[in-house]
C-alpha cells in the first residue's frame, strides 16, 4: 500500500562551491594588437557617446532611447564624416 504523500528528505547543506579563477595573456602581433587596440578605441568612443546622449536626455526629461534608436545612431556616426573611422571597426563586436 503507498501512500499519496510522501516524506521528502531534506539533508545537511551542501558546503559552497571553491571557485577558481584563471589568467590568460594573449599573445598577439603586432598587427593584431593594432586591430584590437582600434576596436576598444571606438567601442569606449561609442560607450561615452550614447552614454551622454542619454544623460542628456533624462536631464531634459525625455525617454531614455531604445535599441533601435541606439542603433539608429551608431549607422549615423559611421556615416558622417568627422567619425568616418567607426566604420573601419565591426558593427557588432
Amino acid at each position: 500500500m503507498t501512500s499519496a504523500h510522501s516524506a521528502t528528505f531534506i539533508g545537511p547543506p551542501e558546503p559552497p562551491k571553491k571557485l577558481l579563477a584563471f589568467r590568460f595573456c594573449l599573445r598577439l602581433k603586432p598587427d593584431q594588437e593594432r586591430q584590437l587596440h582600434r576596436i576598444s578605441t571606438s567601442l569606449r568612443w561609442l560607450w561615452n557617446k550614447a552614454l551622454g546622449e542619454q544623460q542628456r536626455r533624462h536631464k531634459e526629461g525625455e525617454k531614455y532611447a531604445s535599441y533601435e534608436d541606439m542603433a539608429s545612431w551608431l549607422t549615423s556616426w559611421r556615416n558622417c564624416e568627422q567619425t568616418r573611422w567607426l566604420s573601419e571597426s565591426p558593427s557588432h563586436p
